[in-house]
């Protein structure tokens, strides 16, 4: 009799452990619901590993740990979209610079053509007066009297030893310095240009890292691409939530 009542005793005592160890359970099952974190749901999975909630509890956890991935992707597409909307800038700094840079060059070359069309103009008027001029010495008068007093000034000029081609060949070698100045003056400002764009580029593109950074949060640092952790080697240098 003494031994059937232990044996009662005993599954009363098991079925009273059952019921509180259920009733824990579903507590901390409802407390890891209600607060719908990590660690709530591993505390439950540790604790009670043969619950019934353990197959949800591990469901919940997968949606949990995918959401920092998700928020990082978020993050880096808005630093990336952010980027690419300030390549407007940068684009706007080289027109500028171009712009610039074909100036000098047109402004050079025009410098240049102006001189050598000077000498070209009055070497080929020379030509044209020794031609002109010597069919007049020819045929005596059968030229207009503009020409005949064209070609009187070069006779004398021809008595006189004047020497037209001469004079322009020597222009052209004088001006030849000047040429040559305005050659190395433009390479000079090419050379500058480029280094204040460079300059200019260098400090635009930061000016626009550190605004799109912001959308960047060392929170989730660690699940960023590699090619974000590369321009940012240290998470501390972003904003934490």
């Amino acid at each position: 009799m003494e031994k059937r009542f232990s044996f009662i005793l005993l599954g009363f005592l098991v079925f009273c452990f059952g019921i509180l160890l259920y009733s824990c359970a579903s507590s901390s099952w409802n407390r890891a619901v209600k607060r719908n974190t990590i660690l709530d749901y591993e505390y439950y999975i540790e604790k009670y590993p043969d619950g019934e909630h353990v197959l949800e509890c591990r469901k919940r956890l997968d949606e949990l740990y995918k959401i920092p991935r998700k928020v990082a992707e978020k993050e880096v597409n808005l630093y990336l979209r952010c980027m690419s909307s300030e390549e407007r800038y940068l684009r706007k700094i080289e027109k500028h610079f171009k712009d610039m840079i074909e100036q000098k060059h047109s402004d050079t070359n025009n410098a240049i053509s102006s001189i050598n069309n000077e000498v070209y103009s009055g070497k080929r008027k020379c030509y044209k007066e020794e031609r002109v001029c010597s069919e007049w010495i020819t045929e005596k008068g059968s030229f207009l009297t503009a020409n005949k007093q064209k070609c009187n000034k070069w006779a004398v000029n021809k008595q006189t030893d004047y020497d037209c081609i001469g004079y322009w060949e020597n222009k052209e070698k004088e001006y030849q310095p000047q040429i040559a100045q305005l050659r190395n003056d433009l390479n000079e400002s090419l050379n500058k240009l480029n280094i204040d764009k460079n300059n200019a580029i260098t400090e635009q593109n930061n000016k626009s890292i550190e605004l799109c950074k912001t959308n960047l949060k060392s929170d989730h640092y660690d699940d960023y691409p590699p090619e974000i952790k590369n321009l940012f080697p240290n998470k501390s240098n972003l904003n934490s939530y």
